[in-house]
């Protein structure tokens, strides 16, 4: 069994890798936008526009649950489902 320390080390990694995501997906995305100088897409750059949105809803979904999980524990003493079997 994990160490309330442990499992505090488990869940901020959880939350800062999640958080890194989010800043590199929205870089990503800032970096598409200002390649396009008119600010509307060419029908070539749709695709990437989409695609990079996508990776930014799901780096945001990561983050969130991170965060559910870090709070829940933090907050409520609740560890994760998934630390129980460990």
């Amino acid at each position: 069994m994990l160490t309330r320390a442990q499992i505090e080390e488990v869940l901020t990694n959880a939350v800062n890798e999640a958080t890194e995501a989010v800043y590199a997906a929205k870089e990503y995305m800032n970096t598409l936008v200002a390649d396009i100088p008119s600010g509307l897409p060419a029908s070539d750059s749709q695709l990437a526009m989409k695609q990079a949105s996508a990776a930014h809803l799901a780096a945001l979904e990561k983050l969130r649950d991170a965060l559910k999980r870090w709070n829940d524990y933090a907050m409520h003493g609740k560890a994760p489902q998934d630390f129980t079997d460990i």
